[in-house]
C-alpha cells in the first residue's frame, strides 16, 4: 500500500470519525453515548 492511499485511508476511516465525534459531543443529552463501529470488509467482499 502506497503512503497516499494510507493517508487517504486515515483521513476517511480515523480522521473523519474524530473530528465528527468532536462536534457532536456539544449536541448530545447529558450521559449520551457515541458506539463507533467499523469492519475489515471495506475493502473486501466476503461470501454469503
Amino acid at each position: 500500500m502506497s503512503e497516499t492511499a494510507f493517508d487517504a485511508l486515515v483521513n476517511v476511516h480515523f480522521k473523519g470519525v474524530f473530528f465528527l465525534t468532536q462536534q457532536l459531543l456539544s449536541l448530545m443529552a447529558d450521559g449520551g453515548r457515541i458506539i463507533n463501529m467499523s469492519t475489515g470488509l471495506t475493502r473486501v467482499s466476503a461470501e454469503g
